[in-house]
């Protein structure tokens, strides 16, 4: 075998073995970002987690009078705050329903009640007063 031959070889093989490490380390991160509506089922009923700058279900479906609960899993200080519009990012009521757990730290959680008058059908949008646009928003809808 000559010697370019070794090379092609050698490189080739360090190609190879470069793309299966990355191919292994993005394969676990993905993983780990890949969140279904078990994280927030593991947590228990009316829960929101809040994971990866995630609400945990998006849509949480509650009756009137329930304790929302909700347990912040991330690194960073989030909240959960009701906006009147979804994308208003200000503190705000639909049908009369507000609320805001304030800031969450870490490991930390918060929780809001659904007033036991709150009409059936209600949506009510909020967001994360800390980090407003750059986070995902989700929703309570009373039924």
């Amino acid at each position: 075998m000559s010697v370019r031959s070794c090379v092609y070889r050698a490189l080739l093989t360090t190609a190879v073995v470069a793309i299966s490490a990355c191919a292994s380390n993005s394969g676990s991160n993905r993983a780990a970002n890949n969140h279904t509506n078990n994280d927030a089922a593991d947590a228990g009923p009316d829960t929101i987690v809040i994971q990866d700058f995630v609400y945990l279900p998006d849509n949480l479906v509650v009756a009137p009078g329930t304790t929302v609960h909700v347990l912040n899993r991330d690194l960073e200080a989030h909240s959960a705050t009701s906006e009147s519009k979804l994308g208003n990012f200000t503190l705000g009521a639909v049908g009369g329903i507000e609320f805001d757990t304030g800031v969450i730290e870490p490991g930390g959680s918060g929780t809001f009640s659904v007033p036991p008058t709150a009409s059936l059908g209600t949506v009510i949008p909020y967001f994360c007063t800390v980090h407003k646009a750059s986070m995902g928003e989700g929703h309570i809808t009373v039924r």
